[in-house]
């Protein structure tokens, strides 16, 4: 996480990788929409990431 903070502020200032707006890097640093819900809960399911059939 240091890195990506790091390389953020190189892009806002030099803008030599990418001209990502603030707003956007400042989102994917401080993640606001995190949490967790009740696995017990009978609406609350689980999925998996990826597709096993890809190998991923």
């Amino acid at each position: 996480m240091l890195m990506i903070s790091y390389l953020s502020k190189r892009i806002i200032r030099n803008n030599i990788f990418a001209s990502y707006h603030t707003n956007v890097i400042d989102h994917y640093e401080n993640p606001r929409n995190v949490g967790k819900l009740n696995k017990k809960d009978i609406n609350v399911g689980t999925g998996l990431v990826g597709a096993p059939a890809c190998g991923m």
